[in-house]
């Protein structure tokens, strides 16, 4: 028998403790907990998803939860991302599909990526991202936005690195992820490299991560 005792305003209480009781109830309780657990998988399930939207509202930070478009306009490093989105939607339908109740991982480049992809595709050393925001360019604007997106919710940790990623809106069209010096870097298929430089920045209905250069889908 173990003995202890606590200070109270009214003077001191002895509380008696039986070391062969302890856990007998936890681990009844515990049992019966597995055993509802293995009967209802899908209310597992379900409290599951529950808490990670729960999560994923908390990381976004305080404020009212924003989506992903949401996300990328409160950031003055993605503006060129979102005009690029407006532009190269169909009434609407690329800003409603990111900011809905969709799970996505966008792999978005910030305006210095767009600068250096008008620099890259006219040739002209001053050009800027709203250079490639002509009705000429909407079809290949939109293919090349399609690419960035994931249909699934892909955090740093769990993007599977020397495999091929399927975007979900860019057809067969696939990249690469590879860890270089610390650093994860993507291929396209054009076999042009672009580094994650910043990562899991949670939206309601997914993730974003920052990338420093455009990626883009095969040529046709």
């Amino acid at each position: 028998m173990v003995t202890t005792s606590e200070e109270l305003p009214d003077g001191p209480i002895t509380l008696h403790v039986d070391p062969d009781a302890v856990g007998v109830s936890d681990r009844r309780d515990a049992g019966r907990l597995r055993r509802r657990r293995r009967r209802h998988p899908e209310r597992r399930a379900r409290r599951q998803r529950v808490r990670r939207r729960r999560d994923d509202a908390d990381r976004v930070g305080p404020g009212r939860p924003k989506s992903i478009v949401e996300t990328a306009a409160s950031l003055p490093q993605f503006s060129n991302l979102v005009a690029a989105v407006q532009f190269a939607s169909r009434d609407g339908d690329l800003v409603r599909l990111l900011s809905g109740p969709g799970t996505f991982a966008v792999f978005a480049p910030a305006n210095d990526a767009f600068d250096a992809l008008a620099r890259e595709l006219t040739g002209n050393a001053s050009a800027t991202g709203d250079a490639l925001l002509v009705p000429a360019n909407r079809a290949l604007v939109r293919a090349v936005l399609q690419y960035h997106v994931l249909g699934a919710r892909v955090l740093r940790a769990e993007v599977p690195a020397g495999q091929p990623i399927d975007p979900v809106l860019a057809g067969n069209a696939t990249f690469t992820v590879n860890a270089r010096g610390g650093a994860l870097v993507i291929t396209d298929a054009r076999h042009r490299d672009a580094t994650i430089a910043a990562t899991d920045v949670f939206a309601t209905n997914g993730v974003v991560h920052a990338i420093d250069r455009v990626i883009l889908p095969p040529a046709h």
